[in-house]
């Protein structure tokens, strides 16, 4: 079997981290030659890393996003010729972490299976994307891992999607371009496809309009053994199922998790983390020598769930009144001493409704408020 991988990178500060250096340990073992594109820039230090799984490095404009990257290589390092010779490539970027377990029997299952020309680990289903702002955003293989069978390799269709496809301007383009591109283009001339996700009973999780790996990442993880985790799935509204996931790889794989919150700390400053940012509340905890929680809804129980993945501790928690719960404290009952913290767990509309109230009755300093896009104001 004479697979090829290319890789595609980016990171803002070309800063690789230990969960890549895991991930192309994994995926080497199945790959007979690798070609990692750089998109943006490189430390010397990252450099190292990546010399260990291949001398074919390329570092290029981050122009086109991973599409871009992908039509680079392909039309550049390669002849005609060379797509004669080759079984399969695995087009995969750093947007994910894993593989939790070794995927040689996935490989070797779709290999076998001669049904199929191109699979994927999940799929889009269809459906409106606000994001996009696209009423139905056609169905197709998510393409932060993707394999290619040489009965497409082998076609004059390989070549001719790379040629006319665009490169992109927008992360919108990208996924119309490249991500659904790929799926639509070859499925219209025959080729068939599958994924990880499906073939292992996963479908169900499939829903119209939502992305799977953000809405079920541990029941993909830990009922469909699906062999990674996409970091966009890591969010404050996503903590109760990060900390089953945490305890069931920690149960189940050898995966350092470490790995995945290293990494999730410092890409955090990059991003606009609403309602609370894992670096405020960190600062915060380690502010205060007693943390309140107001509020015991679905923010409240969130904000358990995410004290317990780091080990902290919360004093108590806070209701406004209707105590149904003798472990929780009704607002009125609550003072601050000058060593107490209290953190504002509300969603937006049950927060702006009381906001005035929390304000006057606890020092601003000493709260820790969710933080919201008020009607008007840019995104950061």
């Amino acid at each position: 079997m004479r697979r090829i991988g290319i890789f595609v990178f980016y990171d803002k500060e070309g800063i690789v981290d230990e969960y890549v250096d895991k991930l192309l340990c994994s995926v080497k073992k199945i790959i007979t030659q690798l070609y990692i594109v750089v998109n943006g820039k490189l430390t010397t230090e990252s450099r190292k890393i990546f010399i260990k799984y291949t001398a074919d490095i390329i570092v290029r404009e981050n122009y086109g996003y991973d599409g871009g990257a992908y039509k680079n290589i392909i039309l550049d390092y390669f002849s005609t010729e060379d797509w004669m010779k080759f079984d399969e490539i695995v087009l995969f970027n750093n947007t994910f972490y894993g593989p939790f377990f070794d995927m040689e029997d996935i490989f070797n299952m779709f290999s076998a299976d001669k049904t199929i020309d191109f699979w994927g680990l999940s799929k889009w289903i269809g459906g409106e994307s606000p994001m996009l702002h696209e009423k139905d955003l056609p169905a197709h293989v998510q393409a932060y891992f993707v394999v290619i069978k040489k009965s497409i390799l082998q076609s004059s269709y390989w070549l001719g999607f790379w040629k006319n496809m665009s490169y992109s301007r927008t992360y919108a383009d990208a996924i119309r371009n490249f991500e659904v591109g790929l799926t639509t283009y070859f499925s219209e001339k025959g080729f068939r496809y599958t994924t990880w996700l499906e073939e292992q009973g996963g479908g169900r999780l499939l829903q119209p309009g939502k992305v799977v790996y953000n809405e079920y990442p541990y029941k993909m993880i830990s009922e469909y053994k699906f062999p990674v985790l996409k970091y966009k799935a890591i969010t404050f509204f996503n903590s109760s199922q990060i900390v089953k996931i945490r305890d069931f790889i920690k149960k189940t794989y050898d995966y350092d998790m470490d790995l995945i919150l290293n990494h999730f700390k410092r890409h955090e400053k990059y991003k606009n983390a609403a309602p609370f940012s894992n670096t405020a509340l960190e600062e915060f905890y380690s502010k205060y020598d007693k943390i309140y929680v107001f509020g015991y809804g679905k923010y409240g129980k969130e904000m358990e769930a995410y004290f317990q993945y780091h080990g902290w501790s919360i004093y108590a928690f806070v209701v406004s009144d209707n105590l149904s719960d003798e472990t929780m404290l009704s607002l009125k009952d609550v003072d601050l001493n000058a060593k107490d913290g209290i953190i504002i767990a509300l969603g937006k509309k049950n927060y702006e409704e009381m906001e005035h109230i929390l304000k006057s009755k606890f020092p601003e300093e000493q709260m820790l408020m969710p933080v919201y896009k008020r009607c008007g104001e840019k995104s950061l």
